[in-house]
């Protein structure tokens, strides 16, 4: 299992910040609250070089996709954490 390069790692970390924000901007939707959850966590596991843990994470965060109601913000998340999940397999 091979670990992300510093720049991959900036750049993975930069995508789950933006969905991150996006998220908190919805402080009463539960929906948006489980996903901040998950991509928080998923965060956490990407900086402690936690891989599999990151990897689940981010399939826990596919979950939620039916749940948001926002249909630009979903099409967001899907292409966002499509793009985290194939770094991540092409790592293995």
């Amino acid at each position: 299992m091979a670990l992300e390069s510093a720049p991959e790692r900036i750049h993975d970390l930069q995508l789950l910040d933006d969905l991150l924000s996006e998220c908190a901007k919805h402080p009463n939707d539960a929906a948006h609250g489980w996903l901040y959850e998950r991509l928080d966590a998923a965060r956490t596991y990407l900086l402690g070089s936690m891989p599999l843990e990151y990897e689940a994470q981010l399939e826990f965060t596919e979950e939620a996709l039916p749940l948001i109601t926002d249909k630009s913000f979903r099409e967001q998340v899907t292409s966002t954490i499509g793009t985290l999940l194939k770094r991540r397999m092409a790592q293995q």
